[in-house]
């Protein structure tokens, strides 16, 4: 759910940023068609690939923040810092999940290492789940405030 908000948040950065950066910038382009990518990869099941999609996303994002820079009338909108400060919302929202899914799968794995759990667990085939780890990019870096 808050992956499919955080597209939707990227979504509209990029077309705040295309007034002043042009209809045809390529990183906006990218980015979009990332957003329709990661979107494709929540359908699945694979947490590879949802992981894969996502690192992709957060690196082009990063690269938006960045050239941004270069354009004050995007970095000092209204819009662009209302969005931004929605994104970096998101982004620390994900990292609290993200970290709680983390020590579930942690404790899940231990547990079918311990003993009398794992007569049970290789008599039920227990699965071991892969922690879902994504790099946080710093997204602050224009040290974006709400303001009221």
């Amino acid at each position: 759910m808050f992956l499919r908000m955080r597209h939707d948040k990227i979504s509209m950065l990029t077309a705040v940023c295309r007034e002043q950066m042009g209809r045809q910038d390529l990183l906006l382009t990218r980015a979009d068609t990332l957003v329709l990518a990661s979107s494709r990869a929540l359908l699945s099941t694979d947490v590879n690939t949802i992981l894969a999609s996502e690192e992709l996303l957060s690196s082009c994002l990063k690269k938006i923040f960045i050239k941004a820079k270069d354009f004050p009338l995007i970095k000092y909108s209204q819009s662009f810092i209302d969005i931004s400060y929605a994104i970096q919302t998101l982004e620390d929202t994900i990292a609290h999940c993200q970290v709680a899914y983390n020590k579930a799968v942690d404790e899940n794995n231990a547990i079918g290492d311990t003993f009398p759990h794992f007569i049970v667990a290789n008599i039920c085939n227990h699965v071991e789940f892969t922690p879902y780890r994504i790099r946080k990019y710093n997204l602050t870096s224009l040290k974006v405030k709400k303001h009221s």
